[in-house]
């Protein structure tokens, strides 16, 4: 039986709704200097045989970025939504694991769109296309910062993207990380061991609630990362 993706059918509900109240003009609101340290526009001048195709494909690759920056920040507002609503309600019965189970995601992917939404949230406006656009490992670090608010006035102090960057690698301590985009998917979703950790928090007591079947469940993806691993 094919899963019911709530969360998406939600996500596209989302889209539309604002495609319909925003001016058809201000929809690519990510400003191209926000992506030329993740997209290579020379290269799209170099496939194009000619200037105006150059500028259609260059325009149609903003808009997409635009589209995807903007759907990472509406899952993380559902996600968000979502966990505060069940914080005091059937959080002792996992149903927000298990919802996020319906949806096909992760709790540990569901916890980084809930970063970038958050951080996203708390910054002034123009700030916010800088938030939507840098890597997933920046705003990781954003976030287990012990002065988080302090943090977030620099970023709204900062005069552009690069010293927005050049800004937290410095108060973060991680000025001898080098951050990048290497693929375009990477700037929403990168694969971090720490971000894994927190799930085995506890974790004999979480898997003593479970029942015979989730326990089933979870000793074959325990046997599957295993094998991965040796």
């Amino acid at each position: 039986m094919k899963k019911n993706n709530s969360t998406m059918m939600n996500l596209s509900d989302r889209l539309k709704n604002e495609v319909k109240v925003i001016p058809k003009n201000e929809i690519t609101n990510i400003p191209e200097e926000h992506l030329k340290d993740i997209i290579d526009f020379s290269l799209i001048k170099e496939i194009s045989p000619t200037e105006e195709i150059g500028n259609f494909l260059k325009e149609q690759t903003i808009k997409m970025f635009s589209i995807q920056a903007k759907s990472a920040i509406l899952l993380g507002e559902i996600f968000t939504n979502v966990h505060e609503k069940l914080g005091g309600q059937g959080s002792e019965n996992g149903v927000y694991e298990k919802w996020l189970d319906i949806n096909n995601f992760s709790r540990a992917t569901a916890w980084r769109y809930r970063q970038r939404f958050s951080i996203y949230s708390r910054v002034n406006e123009n700030k916010k296309p800088i938030i939507a656009t840098i890597p997933q490992s920046l705003i990781s670090e954003i976030y287990k910062s012990e002065d988080f608010e302090g943090v977030i006035n620099i970023i709204n102090d900062s005069t552009d993207k690069a010293d927005v960057i050049e800004s937290l690698n410095n108060i973060l301590g991680i000025s001898n990380k080098k951050i990048e985009h290497k693929k375009e998917n990477e700037i929403f979703e990168t694969f971090e061991v720490k971000n894994y950790i927190p799930i085995f928090e506890s974790f004999e007591e979480k898997v003593s609630k479970l029942n015979s079947e989730e326990k089933k469940e979870l000793e074959k993806h325990l046997k599957s990362i295993e094998k991965l691993l040796k």
